[in-house]
């Protein structure tokens, strides 16, 4: 049958009878051992890979020239020095570290603090410190601390919007006493690692 189907195929260019005979050839030649499996018990893997997302930032209000105004014997609980951000969908989870500059390593403040030349001024500093957050202290040891150590993945942080969490600060009343006139500020450094 298929010498004739090739016969009547004359009027056709040498390369496309040729084609039709090879793909004729083929289908003959399939058709036996098709019928000698059951084609329900094929199978083959599929799958997606979702990239990972570790991403931080801070915005300190201090960068754009926003200062916390204090009198010679005010102090300030939990106000808003800037806002960590953070969007992680790290399936072992992660930590976020913050340095302070002037409670340095070796030094025995578990605080951070606030310098204007030889003077200091101690404070605590909060993640999550307005709003429904609890404003827990984050206490420095040798001028680091761990802000967040998060294990697998929490959906607080794995969300598209991540998480926004003001940074506060607490300066007792009694520290800022006889303290000379001029700014006091420290230099927070934030570090993400993802486990």
């Amino acid at each position: 049958m298929l010498r004739s189907t090739l016969r009547q195929m004359a009027s056709i260019s040498g390369r496309t009878i040729l084609a039709i005979g090879l793909t004729s050839a083929t289908v003959l030649a399939l058709a036996p051992s098709a019928k000698a499996g059951n084609p329900a018990d094929s199978s083959g893997s599929i799958g997606v890979n979702i990239a990972t997302i570790d991403l931080m930032t801070f915005t300190s209000t201090s960068d754009t020239g926003s200062r916390i105004a204090l009198t010679r014997d005010t102090g300030v609980t939990k106000q808003k020095v800037g806002t960590l951000y953070v969007e992680s969908n790290n399936v072992n989870g992660f930590t976020v570290k913050v340095t302070s500059t002037n409670a340095a390593a070796g030094t025995s403040v578990n605080s951070g603090l606030l310098k204007n030349g030889t003077y200091s001024i101690p404070y605590a500093l909060q993640y999550n410190s307005t709003g429904t957050g609890d404003g827990s202290d984050v206490v420095f040891a040798s001028g680091v601390a761990t802000v967040l150590n998060i294990t697998g993945v929490d959906a607080n942080y794995s969300v598209a919007s991540g998480k926004t969490a003001d940074i506060g600060v607490t300066i007792q009343n009694t520290d800022v006493v006889n303290k000379a006139a001029g700014d006091y500020t420290d230099t927070l450094t934030f570090n993400y690692v993802g486990k």
